[in-house]
């Protein structure tokens, strides 16, 4: 009786280390896919900025530099967290 208890814990045991593999192999599809689909929602905003630069007209025709350092100082106003007065003239205020 023992040794049939050994032998269907045995087979459990192996069935149990299958179900894990084909577990993992179902974890790394889906790992796999959300990673494509986050790459491809990052295309996607890539290709949005693009065409609003060209639609301002300065897809061809920009200095990177200048592009980078005006949408950094223009950031906050852009991502509406605060009005473009308060960005461009930050000590307008103080006195009031």
């Amino acid at each position: 009786m023992l040794h049939s208890s050994k032998s269907q814990l045995e087979k459990k045991l192996k069935a149990t280390e299958a179900q894990i593999r084909v577990t993992k192999q179902e974890l790394d599809h889906v790992g796999a896919e959300m990673q494509k689909l986050k790459e491809q929602e990052r295309t996607m905003k890539l290709i949005r900025i693009g065409k609003i630069c060209e639609d301002a007209g300065v897809l061809n025709d920009y200095n990177a530099n200048d592009l980078y350092m005006w949408l950094v100082l223009g950031r906050e106003y852009v991502c509406h967290r605060q009005p473009l007065n308060k960005i461009f003239f930050p000590m307008q205020d103080a006195g009031a």
